[in-house]
């Protein structure tokens, strides 16, 4: 998103979690139908209706790192862009009840990081004002 106009940095983020989505919860197509059993074209509907709203938050991102953030610099890159991201997804999981499948956070699960999950999951659910 280096470079790019809100507009457009909003555009690629809604483009990129709506791909991720598609390709991450295409089993939710055949649970809905098959197993459901509902209609194939409402299971297709609901599948891209979740699809489309999971892009949001992307485009959300991509628009608020284009539009807020400084242009280049450790700053960005470092720390305000992974803690952006961090707090969409933290919002993805928790709003309306969240979805909090496919977080970046699952990338690490058989790294060295894992070993903060815990705390990190505490600090998230202890209710103070740090």
């Amino acid at each position: 998103m280096a470079g790019r106009h809100a507009r457009e940095a909003a555009r690629l983020g809604f483009c990129f979690n709506c791909a991720l989505f598609a390709a991450g919860t295409y089993w939710l197509y055949v649970s809905i139908h098959i197993h459901g059993p509902a209609p194939a074209w409402l299971a297709l509907l609901l599948l891209l209706g979740l699809v489309l709203v999971m892009g949001l938050y992307h485009a959300a991102l991509g628009y608020t790192v284009a539009r807020w953030l400084p242009r280049s610099g450790a700053l960005r890159w470092l720390v305000a862009l992974p803690a952006s991201w961090l707090l969409i997804e933290w919002w993805r999981g928790w709003f309306l009840s969240g979805f909090s499948w496919l977080s970046l956070g699952y990338s690490q699960t058989d790294t060295w990081l894992a070993g903060f999950a815990p705390w990190w999951a505490f600090m998230a659910s202890v209710p103070c004002c740090w």
